[in-house]
């Protein structure tokens, strides 16, 4: 089974987050494309129209086109390729690479640079490009055709001010209609991912303002039938001060669910017990939804009680009924913060931990007891993780920054990329499969 990754921050730990946030918002040619003409429109979007200069750049925060010599950035008549949102060391840029998921797996190319905060996600065919901070946009690219653009929407909307609309998520329930998750907004947005124009492609919002002073820090959905589960950290600024908490949403008529489980806070929504989620994923083994919780993993000195607030929490789609399957202990006793998890079914998952800046661990536990092997996996404590996902042979792919490993020749060797772990004996691979720039996340499709 090809499971869908539970991301890290979606920008691999806080610190580098925050420190990606200020360095973008400094760079002047970082902003978002145009506002749209037309002053008639009424679903409230401020649009950027299209951007097909191929080559040339996404979100006007090019700094190069990006390309190399011989692009071929495409999916194979037969195979897989791997889409990897990768970011600058200095947060000047960003851009996603392809690579090519053969016997040697290597980068063959790029699409058009952009700034650095951007993550990738795909309905199986198309490639999607989500500009977060600065860049509010989404942009599609086709499998046949990457290095230019199909076009790039922007993703703002009248009532996002000055913060934006930083979209986080996307999630699909067909050709014609996704949710997007945006996090400086109260407004999921509903949109048409295959929309021709940029008056086709917004179709509506769901205002979830009310879990949280009006910004609920919306940053995963997932679907389940036809309910859509939406995550939200529901944070003071970036200090987790209360739990966090999932909207139910249903896909035929857009409305919010009343779960019942909500009703001490006056809310509609499932309350998880845990502050600071990072993300939430459908076991599908299990029948189950999966929280992390990363509570204080950035050590916010205004909160002075014990930091691990976080943990795993299942949540049952029918019944709503939660439950902590593991506790991230204490500031005493711990193993580090809970930050991001990858399950592959109902026996087997991967747990990373985060000791401090770069530090990292990553270790196995069980979806169903919720048990967590307190070891690391041999070659994989106090490395710098930064995203992991299933392929589809089922081969663990782990990005990692400046990761020491010994190489073929048994020469000591530092590599930034990706790292591959086989399930079946948690064995890594022998070298890295290198990327210039940080990976911070990925997506595979897959050509028969």
């Amino acid at each position: 089974m090809q499971a869908r990754q539970i991301q890290p921050p979606r920008g691999a730990v806080f610190g580098k987050r925050s420190l990606r946030f200020i360095a973008t918002a400094l760079l002047a040619g970082i902003v978002a494309t145009g506002c749209s003409s037309d002053d008639d429109d009424d679903d409230g979007t401020t649009g950027s129209g299209t951007d097909t200069t191929g080559g040339s750049g996404t979100d006007n925060g090019s700094n190069g086109n990006g390309t190399a010599s011989g692009n071929v950035c495409r999916t194979p008549e037969t195979g897989t390729m791997a889409w990897v949102a990768t970011y600058a060391t200095d947060y000047s840029s960003g851009r996603i690479d392809c690579i090519d998921v053969g016997e040697t797996a290597e980068v063959t190319g790029n699409l058009p640079a952009t700034g650095s905060d951007i993550r990738v996600e795909t309905d199986g065919d198309a490639i999607f490009q989500l500009g977060r901070s600065n860049l509010d946009s989404l942009t599609r690219f086709a499998q046949d055709n990457p290095l230019q653009p199909v076009y790039q929407y922007s993703v703002l909307d009248a009532s996002d001010e000055n913060d934006g609309g930083n979209p986080y998520s996307l999630t699909f329930v067909s050709d014609t209609k996704a949710y997007l998750t945006r996090y400086n907004s109260k407004n999921l947005w509903i949109i048409n991912p295959s929309a021709d124009t940029e008056a086709n492609f917004y179709l509506g919002s769901i205002d979830l303002s009310a879990y949280n002073d009006n910004v609920p820090h919306m940053n995963d959905a997932v679907l389940v039938g036809d309910k859509l589960f939406v995550l939200m950290e529901r944070l003071k600024d970036f200090t987790p001060d209360k739990q966090a908490y999932l909207a139910v949403i249903d896909t035929n008529t857009d409305m919010e669910i009343d779960t019942g489980k909500g009703t001490a806070d006056g809310l509609l929504g499932i309350p998880l017990g845990v502050q600071n989620p990072g993300a939430v994923h459908y076991v599908e083994a299990l029948n189950e939804l999966l929280v992390v919780g990363r509570g204080n993993y950035f050590a916010d000195e205004t909160v002075e009680a014990d930091p691990y607030t976080g943990g795993l929490v299942s949540v049952d789609p029918d019944s709503y009924t939660t439950e902590l399957i593991a506790d991230d202990g204490t500031r005493e006793e711990n193993i580090g913060f809970y930050n991001s998890a990858l399950v592959l079914d109902g026996q087997t998952g991967y747990l990373s931990t985060y000791e401090s800046y770069g530090v990292s661990n990553l270790h196995t536990f069980n979806p169903t007891t919720g048990i967590v092997d307190d070891t690391p996996i041999a070659g994989l404590d106090n490395v710098d993780i930064t995203t992991m996902a299933e392929s589809p042979d089922g081969m663990i792919w782990l990005g990692v920054q400046n990761y020491a490993y010994t190489n073929a020749e048994g020469n000591a060797a530092t590599g930034t990329g990706f790292i591959t772990l086989n399930p079946a004996d948690n064995a890594l691979g022998s070298s890295v499969i290198a990327t210039e720039l940080v990976p911070q996340d990925i997506v595979f499709t897959t050509a028969e």
